[in-house]
């Protein structure tokens, strides 16, 4: 199996966007916290790794890091109570261990920009501390510990609400709509879509639905929601053949058969994202805590983390089928897609208030 690595740094997007104010000898502190609120969870940016000698003989040894963003920062060598003086040697520059002296080692790793990150929400570095024999005979081989870096990105998870049986992967129902209209090709059938049904446009109250984010990543999550505008350019009428206008007949309360034309075969769905309300559209959410940062190189945590109900509100101002995409923006994350639909009616039988 793979070895496992001598040792385990970790960092979050803040070690790289975000650097503590420099400490008072002048260097920067490389223990960052997240800029959010602060958290004294720290990032692992350094480590420290103990040296002896256990031979009865003199060690002439050079230590040096293979693989990008790892770096020896400082070796100390300890005085021996026998012999030896204490010293520094540089990175890189061959030094003597006496029987029995010890000394430490310094590394860092210092996060490349998040360009170099992989998909969220998790990236892993790996490189080597190698010790070389330079007074060794020449087939003497290298000394190797592999070294392995956790970078975390926050990631969360979009689901319907306990209860709220009209948050699904499926379109509103209704006889009024073709179905090439309800579900056009340029949308994805598996994105998380919540459905209205029918909603008199005067009614006094607003149809409400409820979703749950959750953060599912063992760092904070900043989410915000915003409207992504249908691309103008995705033509989905001529993705499939035209048909004649549709319309709806029902009867009202009264008796009466009301008529309403709802599209043709030109018309796409209203993308009126003024139709639809959320109770709050941006928020931070607490990391889960099973386990600290680093400790297990998950992608995705087994627990949950802080979670936010978000109260979802259709209030149509035309009679028409409305279709509008949101996207919850993560920072430093990956976004999630969703869509709302509903129906805008002038039918009395949809007149719930």
């Amino acid at each position: 199996r793979e070895t496992d690595p001598l040792c385990t740094f970790t960092a979050m997007p803040s070690s790289v966007v975000g650097a503590s104010p420099s400490s008072t000898n002048g260097e920067t502190d490389l223990k960052c916290y997240h800029p959010i609120n602060h958290s004294r969870r720290q990032d692992t940016l350094r480590h420290t790794v103990y040296l002896q000698n256990p031979l009865p003989c003199d060690v002439h040894v050079k230590f040096h890091t293979e693989g990008n963003y790892f770096s020896i920062t400082e070796i100390k060598v300890d005085r021996n109570s026998a012999v030896g003086e204490p010293y520094n040697p540089r990175a890189g520059e061959a030094m003597t261990l006496r029987p029995g002296q010890s000394g430490k080692l310094h590394l860092r790793f210092e996060p490349p920009p998040l360009s170099f990150w992989s998909t969220p929400p998790l990236t892993v570095f790996r490189a080597f501390l190698v010790a070389s024999f330079p007074s060794a005979p020449s087939n003497t081989r290298a000394q190797r510990w592999p070294l392995a870096a956790f970078c975390r990105q926050p990631a969360v998870r979009l689901q319907e609400s306990t209860g709220d049986v009209h948050s699904r992967s499926i379109p509103v129902s209704g006889y009024d709509y073709p179905m090439d209209v309800v579900t056009p090709l340029a949308y994805k059938p598996s994105l998380f879509r919540v459905s209205f049904g029918r909603v008199h446009l005067a009614a006094r109250k607003a149809v409400k639905r409820t979703v749950v984010l959750s953060n599912s990543s063992l760092v904070l999550a900043k989410w915000s929601i915003s409207h992504l505008p249908r691309d103008t350019t995705c033509a989905m009428g001529a993705t499939r053949p035209p048909f004649p206008s549709t319309s709806g007949h029902r009867k009202t309360r009264t008796g009466n058969s009301s008529q309403l034309t709802l599209c043709n075969n030109t018309e796409m769905p209203a993308d009126d994202a003024s139709a639809f309300r959320f109770d709050i559209r941006d928020g931070v959410l607490e990391p889960c805590n099973n386990g600290s940062v680093g400790s297990f190189p998950k992608e995705v945590s087994s627990g949950k983390g802080e979670s936010h109900s978000i109260a979802i509100f259709f209030k149509p101002r035309k009679a028409a089928f409305h279709r509008s995409r949101f996207q919850i923006c993560v920072e430093y994350g990956q976004s999630v897609e969703f869509e709302l639909e509903g129906v805008g009616s002038i039918d009395e039988e949809d007149d719930a208030s």
